[in-house]
């Protein structure tokens, strides 16, 4: 599949569409505006162009990181509540 339906999957299922249901969607958005696809995208499609936008995410964020110059500050906090563990974790960087 092409990188416009690829990313429109993903923000699909960032918006709460369900990953077996945004190929049949994808379908009937494409015929609103006069396009016939050969096939709808299936849920493992859905779900692997799901993680690849993760990953890039994270390669872009890591050479964001590189090149941020000394500008870079990160933290990270713990508490638990009722045996459970709960993290977060912060980074600040100054990105021109």
């Amino acid at each position: 599949y092409k990188v416009e339906l690829r990313a429109i999957a993903r923000v699909l299922v960032t918006s709460g569409c369900k990953e077996g249901k945004v190929g049949d969607l994808i379908q009937d958005i494409a015929r609103v505006f006069g396009v016939d696809l050969d096939r709808a995208m299936s849920r493992r499609t859905v779900r692997r162009a799901v993680l690849e936008g993760l990953v890039a995410s994270q390669v872009q964020l890591g050479v964001e990181m590189h090149y941020a110059e000394g500008h870079l500050t990160m933290s990270s906090d713990s508490t638990s509540r009722r045996k459970l563990n709960y993290q977060s974790h912060h980074i600040h960087m100054r990105v021109p």
